[in-house]
């Protein structure tokens, strides 16, 4: 917890330590609210739109300025790879880190004895968390809150990016003119507690049937939205 004078602190010089948090993006994503070392930030949609293709290519991208750590929880090495390669073609070798691990390396019994390696990464890119939850209806916010928390207790100086589904009852159905209505954050699987704990959500979706990309939407931002959109299709950059 922070306390200070609002008479006496060099507000100047606390403002700027804040900023000093934030990440910078590349241009191709100049499109995404900004996000900061120790916040939590969802990519969200519905099975098979994007959701562990955008965390993919975004970790690529990111890897241009940054040292990136990606997990993997839900998707068989086979797919994962096969996006690799991919991201490969589009981004040269950056010449920082990029680290893949399939498992919940958080909640290890040996986690203090690596911890320093893992707690270096400035962002850490989790695909499928819920996946592991042991989520029920009672017990869906009680679980998603413990899970998090730890996630962000082990990785106090990263920003972490998570994927996360949209409820079932989202409507995707385009109407008669084939545009679909871009989610909300009410449409976010267990919304109350993601959007609680969240500071940057963005939203993943077809936005036309005849599109052949996926439309990326800034769903929320602690610091305000941008009204920019993003496009997400196989093979090209963002």
């Amino acid at each position: 917890m922070k306390v200070f004078d609002l008479r006496t602190a060099n507000l100047q010089e606390i403002a700027e330590t804040a900023r000093n948090k934030q990440l910078e993006y590349p241009d191709e994503l100049r499109f995404l609210n900004t996000c900061a070392r120790g916040q939590i930030n969802l990519a969200c949609a519905k099975t098979g739109v994007g959701k562990s293709w955008f965390l993919t290519q975004f970790a690529y991208c990111m890897n241009s300025k940054y040292p990136v750590l990606y997990i993997s929880l839900e998707n068989g090495l086979d797919v994962d790879v096969e996006r690799f390669l991919m991201c490969q073609n589009l981004y040269s070798d950056q010449g920082n880190p990029l680290i893949y691990a399939n498992d919940t390396i958080w909640t290890k019994n040996n986690w203090s004895e690596s911890a320093t390696v893992w707690q270096e990464f400035p962002l850490v890119c989790i695909d499928g968390l819920e996946t592991v939850l042991p989520c029920s209806a009672d017990k869906s916010f009680e679980e998603y809150q413990k899970a998090v928390v730890e996630i962000r207790n082990k990785f106090p100086n990263s920003a972490i990016w998570i994927s996360w589904q949209l409820n079932r009852t989202y409507d995707d159905i385009p109407d008669k003119t084939g545009k679909i209505t871009a989610p909300r954050v009410d449409d976010i699987a267990y919304s109350y507690a993601a959007a609680r704990l969240a500071s940057n959500i963005i939203g993943i979706y077809r936005a036309n049937k005849e599109d052949k990309y996926n439309t990326i939407v800034n769903l929320k931002g602690r610091c305000g939205n941008t009204e920019n959109y993003g496009q997400l299709a196989w093979g090209k950059a963002f």
